[in-house]
């Protein structure tokens, strides 16, 4: 059975960080719903959504994340996901930025990939291993050209 997903509030110097534990998936999504729901958001403050502690993440558990995040942020929070699989974290990041350059939802963006809202939301949370396919599908939509490199790794001494 998959461990029981929570998220943990803990305030620090200014500011507020809501660590995600556990399997963030469907089976657990309604419990993990009402603990979202019960959580005092605040106003105007430094949020840090940690993700280091997901174990587990499905297109419900990126979708809760995305929701809340979009929830601080649409209370005048400045909002930072923390700990998101470091490998996809700065291509993660150029998909949002580009949507929100566009003035895109990630339904837009969905619909023009030829993917699913939730996809989108997972892909961006970090939650997905996108294949090759998938990221030229969402360069041509996002109207970038996707660029895929190998460098020579470093010489190392022995």
């Amino acid at each position: 059975m998959a461990p029981p997903a929570i998220i943990a509030a803990s305030e620090g110097s200014g500011s507020l960080t809501l660590r995600a534990e556990g399997s963030w998936l469907v089976a657990n999504a309604a419990e993990l719903d009402r603990h979202l729901h019960a959580l005092d958001l605040p106003t105007g403050r430094l949020v840090t959504l940690d993700l280091a502690g997901i174990e587990r993440l499905d297109t419900a558990g990126a979708w809760l994340l995305l929701r809340t995040e979009h929830a601080l942020s649409a209370r005048g929070n400045t909002v930072a996901l923390e700990n998101v699989q470091s490998s996809f974290a700065p291509l993660l990041e150029q998909v949002r930025a580009r949507r929100e350059e566009l003035g895109w939802s990630q339904r837009r963006l969905a619909e023009r990939a030829g993917m699913t809202q939730p996809g989108v939301a997972r892909f961006e949370a970090g939650g997905t291993t996108p294949t090759l396919p998938l990221l030229e599908r969402l360069a041509a939509a996002l109207g970038l050209i996707l660029a895929v490199s190998l460098e020579p790794a470093e010489r190392r001494s022995a």
